[in-house]
């Protein structure tokens, strides 16, 4: 399985940094949550170049906390444009990027586990 390490400090564009010992295969992995029903996220132009850089292996994964457990959402191409430089941070809405994300992936996270949601 993937090995993750939490790389947040070094502002690289992602939080996590998840590899493979076998193949080496690395995920880049920016990690944003919000209360349950929000219905926007904050990327920073660092976080969106590195998506766009890094297409196949960046994932944002959105975690939306409700009080008994959360639900996690990982999505792989959530971005299809660049930013103006002398943007600072942009708000998308959660629902736009997941209906353009390439690979969607949702997970329920509670006191009882971790189980995979399929719609």
């Amino acid at each position: 399985g993937f090995m993750p390490e939490d790389v947040s400090a070094e502002k690289l564009g992602y939080d996590v940094r998840s590899c493979t010992e076998k193949s080496g295969n690395v995920r880049f992995i920016e990690v944003k949550a919000r209360i349950a029903n929000a219905d926007y996220i904050t990327i920073t132009p660092n976080e969106h170049i590195t998506a766009l850089n890094k297409p196949d292996s960046f994932y944002l994964a959105i975690v939306m906390v409700e009080d008994d457990g959360c639900d996690v959402i990982y999505l792989n191409e959530p971005f299809d444009n660049n930013l103006d430089e002398t943007v600072k941070s942009v708000n998308f809405k959660i629902e736009n990027l997941i209906n353009k994300a390439s690979l969607k992936q949702k997970w329920r996270v509670s006191e009882h586990g971790i189980q995979e949601e399929t719609d």
